[in-house]
């Protein structure tokens, strides 16, 4: 199982919902792991943090927040690069109107609504994505996955983005086609393969987020 791999951590990201339309994200590089290596990681780690949400959420609150995330992957995929637009990722199906906003981590304090740990462990079959933490209410996944998916998009260029951006869409084209307890890691499989597929399509070479 995708859950129960254990090997050493490559990435920890932690995510806190401070209040509705608030997180904060960290994420900590085990030594030497980045620079080098950031570029793919930050993609697997929203891909598998978007896998882990669809995959835990019931089934009403899945679909909600599958149909959120459609417009916010196109959004990415063709941000460019700079600041992105500060309403870009909606609150969508978690109980909020509004977007979310990421603040510094040094806001977190003790008592925050939800904790979240998305980690990037090291195993045979290469990085996963293992959700080392989970909330009380599965519910608390969906915004802690786009709270990911803000983080790893802003600290990429135009090309990441793309590359983030058409991940999650194969992420979304998983999930439509199987079911929902399929694996998250054979989610992110299939969804790095679509971003490949679609950029060669294209006749666009794969960055190097998506070499492989």
């Amino acid at each position: 199982m995708f859950g129960r791999l254990r090997g050493r951590a490559l990435v920890r990201t932690d995510v806190a919902l401070l209040a509705p339309g608030r997180a904060a994200v960290r994420m900590r590089p085990c030594p030497g792991r980045w620079p080098d290596h950031a570029r793919p990681d930050r993609l697997v780690l929203a891909a598998g943090a978007a896998a882990w949400a669809i995959h835990r959420l019931p089934e009403d609150r899945g679909d909600l927040f599958m149909d959120g995330l459609r417009p916010v992957s196109a959004a990415i995929a063709g941000a460019g690069a700079g600041a992105l637009p500060s309403d870009l990722v909606p609150v969508t199906g978690v109980g909020t109107g509004s977007t979310l906003a990421l603040v510094p981590w040094d806001d977190v304090r003790p008592g925050s609504r939800a904790h979240v740990a998305f980690h990037l462990d090291d195993a045979p079959v290469g990085p996963v994505v293992v959700l080392r933490d989970a909330p009380r209410h599965p519910a608390a996944l969906a915004p802690a996955a786009l709270a990911v998916l803000l983080a790893t998009a802003e600290a990429a260029d135009a090309e990441g983005r793309l590359a983030i951006g058409l991940g999650i869409e194969g992420v979304l084209a998983w999930y439509r086609e199987s079911h929902r307890m399929a694996s998250p890691r054979d989610a992110v499989t299939f969804a790095l393969a679509h971003a490949r597929d679609r950029l060669a399509a294209a006749g666009r070479p794969a960055p190097a987020d998506l070499a492989g």
